[in-house]
Formats: C-alpha cells, structure tokens, sequence
C-alpha cells in the first residue's frame, strides 16, 4: 500500500475514545480538511458546529439512540447544509457527506479516531438537534463526528470486492 493512501485503508470507525480533549490546531485541522471537499456547483453550502464540552455532548444523547461514545469522544462535530432549492440543484447531502468523509480521513491522518453518527433524513434526530442547539431553520444537521484520542482501535478490513466492480458494461 502507498503511504499517502494509509489514511484511507486504515480509516475504521472508532467509538472507544481516552476523553482527552482535543487541541484547537486538530479542530481547525478537521474542519479545515472538511472544508476542502468538493461541492456541487461550487455552492458551499455546508456548515459546522463544534462541541467540545462534556456536557453539551451528552445533550445528544436526549435524541440520538447510537451516541453513547460522545461520553469519552474529544469532540463532536455535527455536519450541517443549507438546502439551495430546486432538485436539479440541491447536492447538500452529497455535499456535507463528502465533507464528512474528508473530517473521518483527517481525523485518522492526525493519528485520532472518529465515527460518523447518521442523522438526515431521520427527522426526530434533525428536528432534536435543531431544539437542542438552536440549529436555525434552513441549516439541516447531516450528520454527526464523534471524535478524539482512540482508546482502542478496529483492525483495517480489506473491503474490495472484485464482484462488485463492472468494466464497460453491467
């Protein structure tokens, strides 16, 4: 395997974290990466809130049923877009996934672990998030990064699967 590609085939989803907080250099590092995905139409619709105390992180444990390694994570970066109308236009969540993933790489390429937490389209978790931190209307939270210092780490997997791969015709 290519170093620069380790990243990548290493990335596995982390939910044992040491609850070390994270430094504002790895905040502004992942958010810097995510930042740098590719948007659709060059709209850059996507938006970010950090959460780095304690207790604000548990708050989503009020509306999320699979969060309960934000009681140890470092962070919890909830990924948002703005939806900007028209179907032929709007690639938000394709958009904020993207910027996810490049959260997810970064976070491993810093030596840290993270887990993506799903919440669009699943509206109890969109609207629960949108009361707990004033989420204003218009900005839709797509998913959520529990992130920080990994406590224990998943073995990588080797996930090609040469039968899902089809050349010049299905």
């Amino acid at each position: 395997m290519q170093e620069q590609l380790k990243p990548i085939f290493e990335r596995r989803s982390v939910r044992d974290f040491t609850g070390e907080a994270l430094s504002q250099e790895q905040l502004h590092t992942l958010l810097a990466a995510a930042m740098q995905a590719p948007s659709c139409r060059n709209k850059r619709k996507d938006c970010y809130l950090v959460l780095t105390k304690r207790e604000e992180m548990l708050k989503i444990l009020q509306v999320h049923p699979y969060a309960s390694m934000l009681k140890s994570a470092g962070a919890a970066v909830i990924v948002c877009g703005e939806p900007f109308g028209g179907a032929e236009n709007d690639y938000w969540v394709e958009d904020a996934s993207a910027c996810m993933e490049n959260l997810l790489l970064a976070a491993q390429g810093l030596g840290l672990g993270a887990v993506w937490l799903g919440v669009y389209p699943l509206q109890d978790r969109v609207e629960g998030l949108r009361g707990l931190f004033h989420i204003p209307e218009g900005v839709t939270p797509m998913g959520i990064a529990a992130v920080g210092v990994p406590a224990s780490t998943p073995e990588p997997i080797d996930r090609f699967r040469e039968d899902k791969v089809h050349w010049e015709r299905w």
